[in-house]
């Protein structure tokens, strides 16, 4: 508790605020990401959090929130995978995503294989991974949301945020959602947006 104010508690140090949102509007399918990084003391404002993966006939677009090493790994073996592969029906990019997160932590959960581990606190609390996965397939938008602790890919219907800043973000989207032009209306859409 904060001494000064018993009603507000202090910030705890090292919590990072990671926040990817993905929406689908009005037949386009919208992905954003937050581009900072905390490591140790140090905070870099140019990470890259949404990847472009490649299809034979199609391309998806990833962002995630939480580790960007793992997230960075991820999409590694989603491209690997993803190469030379024909996208046949929408599930084909979501089972690559839910394929390559689960090959990540099947890893992970390898090298702790000897410890002593709470499983719920290592995947959930110190190494998070949500990805959002928008494509179009015959034309129609899809999103998809796949976390590191269950790792089961999920259609998203409307919209999905991800990370640390989940709440505020879905408190946003659902105060806002309809109010978000269907195109970039100048500097007002992309205020909302």
């Amino acid at each position: 508790m904060n001494p000064e104010n018993p009603l507000f508690p202090k910030p705890t140090k090292g919590k990072n605020v990671t926040v990817a949102i993905g929406m689908i509007r009005k037949g386009a399918v919208i992905l954003a990401a937050d581009s900072q990084t905390t490591e140790e003391k140090f905070k870099r404002l140019d990470s890259l959090k949404i990847s472009i993966i490649e299809f034979a006939n199609a391309n998806a677009v990833a962002a995630y929130a939480g580790s960007l090493e793992i997230g960075e790994r991820v999409i590694d073996i989603m491209r690997r995978k993803a190469d030379g592969t024909t996208v046949e029906n929408a599930e084909t990019i979501a089972n690559i995503a839910q394929e390559s997160v689960r090959e990540v932590r099947a890893y992970l959960v390898s090298l702790n294989k000897e410890c002593t581990t709470d499983w719920l606190k290592f995947f959930w609390v110190d190494n998070p991974l949500d990805l959002l996965i928008g494509f179009y397939h015959k034309g129609s938008p899809n999103l998809y949301t796949v976390g590191i602790y269950r790792a089961v890919a999920r259609p998203v219907k409307r919209y999905e945020a991800v990370g640390a800043g989940r709440d505020l973000a879905e408190y946003i989207l659902g105060e806002y959602f309809d109010y978000i032009p269907p195109k970039n209306d100048g500097d007002f859409g992309m205020a909302l947006a």
